[in-house]
């Protein structure tokens, strides 16, 4: 319904998610050289929407994980931005990392949950390439172009 909408924004404010499963919905537009980032969060009683600052963030699933190791994932990427330059091959590297500990790194494997994919979308030059890796069969990456 929200990406049928002529105007996200408000369609996002004033749709009724009753009866949805709780989400995290971030929302890249891309209206020619700029670019603006929404993050859209149904709790199950009431939805929060917001403009995101320019800049890189990290999600993890309220679902899945406890508010203790969310902020802890939160604290890691922070040290890895401000150790790393924030290109698309060390951001892979970093989202790809499976960790020693069960919570520790980004990669999951539960035995019943497991990490299914990493989806990495870049807007560079007026052009979107998608980097898609399966990580449940064996194989290369995808590389997809879109102009």
């Amino acid at each position: 319904d929200l990406l049928k909408a002529s105007d996200f924004i408000l369609a996002a404010e004033r749709y009724d998610y009753q009866g949805i499963e709780p989400f995290t919905c971030v929302i890249v537009d891309c209206p020619g050289a700029e670019i603006n980032s929404y993050e859209l969060v149904w709790d199950g009683a009431r939805s929060h929407f917001k403009k995101l600052d320019k800049g890189s963030n990290i999600w993890s699933s309220s679902l899945l994980y406890s508010q203790e190791v969310r902020k802890d994932r939160e604290e890691r990427f922070r040290r890895f931005k401000s150790q790393k330059e924030l290109t698309a091959e060390n951001l892979l590297n970093f989202h790809a990392s499976k960790g020693s500990e069960k919570n520790e790194g980004l990669i999951i494997d539960r035995g019943f949950l497991k990490t299914r994919s990493i989806t990495q979308v870049l807007h560079l030059d007026g052009k979107l390439t998608m980097y898609y890796q399966d990580l449940l069969e064996e194989g290369p990456p995808h590389l997809l172009s879109f102009t």
